[in-house]
């Protein structure tokens, strides 16, 4: 427990950590305003019930008057004190509560953030490698799990011991003896059963975090199955495969909390078996001595008030920060989100160069001792079956990955792979199963860039052809696009794709087969404009099977 104190700590920045010991004292001082203003009720109670001798009680002078107003039965000034200050000392905890809550969130939005962050900066082949539904759970989940499950309990745990080891450092110096007597009763069954929670939550743990994964990519599969599962027939396959993985992951987390409230029941029966004991004690060793028995059963009652649900509270908590404990270990491993440096400006690009660059994947080849040259001015079509090495190529291009041999050249400097992603900023690529937001046309094209150019944009719109229809849109270019842009057509969206990469005006503009989905007439247009940019200083790189836009090609690499 002692290292994941460190590790969970040690995710957190140094004013979150400020922030986390604030607010444990702040929970520590509202637990010990709880005890006391519960021996206050009591006393307050005793008070307008029982006579009360204040003799030998010394006030001074100038405090009789409130003393005989405070300390008078038949006034309601003691009482109506006491309502006041319990109502802010429930106002302050509330307060207290909801800053813990914010705290935790806040704690989480910032990992997340981060996590994203580290994804979009990773590596490439954490990007084709590593499933969507895993990727899920490490950003969005991952943290949400972290800090409600392992930070909130953390500072919980921390704070109920102070107060136990407080409530029992009173019963030491009330009745040792009667203590140690009641600890070596109690305390084998407690650990028997802290024991048995940590062995169950352990496997609740693997078979949480296991099942959970499975769950989320059989519905992501299910969702994006939709029109293969209704042509072939197979809606009830995927509804099945769903729901078990789904009612799998139900059962586990059922368990655990069906775990998590055994310590609270079989903390009450020790309590109850505690005062068995200490009635038996009494009776044997304290006969005749009624008011010291009283008092004695008064005193445990009121350790047991904190100390049995407090020992609750610490075992479920133990028990759901070791379930998920799992969650610390990748962000323990996390590098440190680095702050942006100042853009480096880059200059157009005016040719790369290929220099028997060679590639494989896990002893394929794709690329052998390949070399090639592009200049700006150029409209070059690459051709090839699938497989030959087309994409392959463009990702050594964007410094996605690098080749096992040979060099890359841009303007005549060989670069490598961190180097190649400082030109991101004058390359254009529109893949061939493009990208969509759940936004509007506009900001699918201009990726809401912030300093939007209205001039680039009306060009690219009319380029492409996207004013010829974004008028029978119902918002125009402000309709919003559903997931993957599924409420237009095909060609609809290789026109905004083609919209975005044309607005970026950069010096280099890849295509991979652009007009798949195009009609003729589209097609030409098209062409006739790359050939444009190309005679206007472009480096227009095309990717396609399509013979005749070949022939329009400068010059074609086969592969």
């Amino acid at each position: 427990m002692i290292a994941i104190f460190i590790k969970t700590i040690s995710v957190l920045t140094a004013h979150e950590k400020k922030q986390w010991a604030r607010l444990t004292a702040l929970t520590l001082f509202i637990s010990l305003a709880d005890i006391a203003s519960l021996a206050l009720l009591v006393y307050i109670i005793h008070f307008y019930t029982q006579p009360v001798n204040a003799a030998g009680i010394l006030i001074p002078g100038w405090a009789e008057p409130l003393s005989n107003a405070l300390f008078n039965r038949s006034s309601l000034l003691l009482i109506t004190l006491f309502v006041v200050v319990f109502s802010l000392k429930n106002l302050i905890a509330w307060l207290i509560h909801n800053s813990q809550t914010r705290f935790v969130h806040r704690v989480a939005a910032r990992i997340s953030r981060n996590n994203m962050m580290q994804y979009l900066n990773g590596n490439y082949a954490n990007y084709v490698q590593t499933d969507a539904s895993v990727l899920t759970r490490t950003i969005s989940l991952q943290p949400l799990e972290f800090s409600q499950h392992v930070l909130a309990p953390l500072q919980q745990l921390f704070t109920e011991i102070v107060l136990i080891v407080l409530a029992i450092a009173a019963i030491l110096l009330f009745n040792a003896q009667l203590f140690l007597v009641l600890l070596l009763i109690l305390l084998p069954p407690v650990f028997l059963t802290a024991w048995l929670t940590k062995k169950k939550g352990n496997a609740a743990r693997n078979y949480i975090k296991t099942s959970r994964t499975v769950m989320w990519q059989h519905l992501q599969e299910s969702i994006a199955g939709f029109v293969e599962s209704n042509i072939y027939n197979r809606n009830r396959f995927f509804t099945n495969r769903y729901a078990t993985s789904q009612q799998l992951l139900n059962n586990h987390q059922a368990n655990l909390q069906s775990l998590q409230a055994l310590p609270a029941r079989l903390a009450e029966v020790f309590a109850v078996f505690g005062l068995l004991v200490l009635i038996a004690i009494g009776a044997w060793w304290q006969q005749g001595h009624y008011a010291t028995r009283v008092v004695t059963l008064g005193a445990f009652m009121a350790a047991a008030y904190k100390i049995i649900p407090g020992i609750a509270r610490i075992m479920n908590a133990a028990g759901q920060i070791r379930t998920f404990s799992f969650t610390i270990h990748d962000l323990v491993q996390q590098r440190p989100v680095k702050k942006p440096n100042a853009p480096v400006v880059v200059q157009p690009i005016q040719s790369i160069c290929f220099d028997k660059v060679t590639f494989q994947y896990e002893h394929k080849p794709v690329l052998n001792n390949f070399s090639c040259q592009m200049q700006t001015g150029e409209l070059t079509g690459i051709d090839g079956h699938s497989g030959k090495g087309k994409t392959t190529l463009i990702n050594i291009l964007l410094g996605f990955i690098s080749p096992q041999a040979g060099e890359i050249h841009f303007d005549q400097q060989p670069t490598d792979s961190l180097q190649r992603k400082l030109y991101w900023q004058q390359i254009a690529y529109v893949k061939q199963q493009p990208f969509f937001m759940y936004d509007t046309v506009l900001a699918n094209i201009t990726l809401n860039d912030e300093q939007q150019n209205e001039q680039q944009l009306q060009q690219a719109l009319e380029i492409t052809g996207i004013t010829t229809w974004l008028p029978a849109l119902p918002a125009g270019i402000n309709t919003v696009l559903t997931e993957n842009g599924k409420n237009i057509s095909g060609g609809q969206r290789q026109r905004i794709a083609l919209a975005r990469a044309l607005y970026k005006n950069a010096s280099v503009l890849i295509l991979d087969e652009p007009f798949s989905e195009l009609d003729e007439k589209t097609e030409e247009q098209l062409m006739q404009h790359l050939q444009q940019l190309a005679a206007g200083g472009k480096m227009v790189i095309l990717i396609t099977h399509n013979r005749k836009c070949l022939e329009r090609c400068g010059k074609i690499i086969s592969l």
